[in-house]
């Protein structure tokens, strides 16, 4: 049957399910039933956790549900002192599910981040030669370990915390929480209300307002009342606080969720980034490249593109006509009778490139372990499976790859976690 890093990934009365990719081969071996019976497997020295469901779930549905089931797997794993792991790459992962007509399905899903960096340094023409200017002395404040904090992470919640408190640290160096009376009674005023309070202090600072215009209307009346609720009440309370009346745990388990906070982390950051050059005289980097020329880039590259799906990882040095030996082949190989390159755009308006392989029954030994794509003797792109995936039992298989483009001056990389 098929099978992904050792592991049995259909059986009877389970043709629904998933898998992600862990940020370490596990230690263990390990099946788990979870509470609505689905099944959770580590295999010792995979590099992937599986779900399977014995219920029938709609195909867009399955990358959250299994995501959820998964993390509740290693949950108890780790509650139990087996192995503490994590999913490493969120845009990493494979589905499976039966169709109508009673096919059995596997999904590749991936994501190729392009990222391009341009820098500029401060320099002056001194008698026809270009010297580099001195640089100013910065003032540290600790509010740039935070900073520094959030944007090294992959993990989307430690970013969110540790950029809050570096707003938090700035608001309250520059605008204090203060003492009112109420009821006869000298008290601090409530978070919420010192928040709001400075943040509308910052934006009547004219360069504030000025620096948060290049990114979103600052100056409409429900600016700050907006944003205070989004970075304070939607994210910043929820990711700070437990209790179990006021949990809100969705954005954790339900991946169309995470925005709750990704959203409000990229508004935060250019906050924090105006803040840090207005207080502190610390530029952050602006500028790149046109994303329509790289957007026209990565289309004409994928359009033109030759597709292979390889038995092996690549290797630096291979050429796509010597090394054919463990290229699935499919004007060659009977088994095989359709593979399509489709150029389009995803719901987060990212390109996407798809492709497929259709069998009536693949060989009981046939694997797939990396897809590439080729522009004549040179590689456009590959991706790698870390652990081979049998496709015995299977009657297509599916990959879809998203392309996306990162700029340095952007606010933030795409998560991985």
């Amino acid at each position: 049957m098929a099978t992904l890093g050792g592991i049995e990934i259909i059986e009877s009365g389970f043709n629904f399910g998933a898998a992600f990719l862990l940020n370490k081969k596990s230690p263990i071996s390990r099946t788990v039933l979870i509470e609505n019976g689905s099944i959770f497997e580590l295999n010792e020295n995979s590099s992937y956790a599986v779900i399977k469901l014995s219920e029938n779930v709609p195909k867009r549905k399955l990358p959250s549900l299994g995501y959820a089931q998964i993390q509740r797997g290693l949950d108890i794993i780790s509650v139990e002192g087996r192995a503490h792991l994590l999913i490493k790459d969120l845009s990493h992962y494979l589905i499976w599910w039966k169709s109508n007509e009673g096919s059995q399905v596997v999904k590749f899903f991936f994501k190729e981040i392009l990222t391009t960096s341009i820098y500029a340094e401060p320099s002056q023409l001194v008698e026809g030669e270009i010297i580099n200017s001195p640089q100013a002395s910065i003032k540290y404040a600790e509010a740039f370990r935070y900073f520094r904090l959030s944007k090294a992470t992959d993990d989307l919640f430690d970013a969110y915390r540790n950029m809050y408190l570096a707003f938090e640290y700035l608001l309250s160096l520059h605008y204090p929480r203060e003492k009112i009376e109420k009821d006869g009674k000298e008290r601090r005023e409530s978070e919420f209300d010192w928040i709001t309070r400075g943040f509308t202090r910052l934006m009547n600072e004219t360069k504030v307002s000025e620096l948060l215009n290049h990114y979103f209307d600052s100056s409409s009346a429900n600016f700050v009342k907006q944003t205070c609720t989004e970075i304070y009440k939607t994210a910043r309370t929820n990711l700070f606080h437990a209790k179990r009346d006021e949990l809100q745990f969705s954005f954790y388990e339900n991946l169309e969720e995470r925005e709750l906070i990704s959203t409000p982390l990229e508004k935060l950051t250019i906050i924090v980034q105006a803040m840090l050059e207005y207080f502190h005289e610390v530029s952050s980097l602006r500028g790149g490249m046109s994303t329509a020329l790289l957007d026209k880039f990565l289309v004409d590259s994928s359009q033109s593109s030759r597709l292979l799906f390889r038995n092996r990882k690549f290797e630096p040095g291979m050429d796509p006509d010597t090394d054919q030996e463990d290229v699935l082949d499919i004007k060659s190989k009977s088994s095989v009778s359709t593979l399509n390159k489709i150029v389009g755009r995803g719901k987060d308006n990212k390109l996407l490139l798809q492709g497929f392989l259709k069998s009536e029954g693949f060989p009981d030994d046939q694997l797939v372990r990396q897809i590439e794509a080729w522009q004549e003797e040179n590689i456009f792109f590959w991706h790698s499976l870390e652990e081979d995936l049998i496709l015995e039992g299977i009657d297509k298989f599916e990959f879809e790859c998203h392309l996306d483009i990162y700029q340095n001056g952007q606010p933030n990389c795409p998560f991985r976690q």
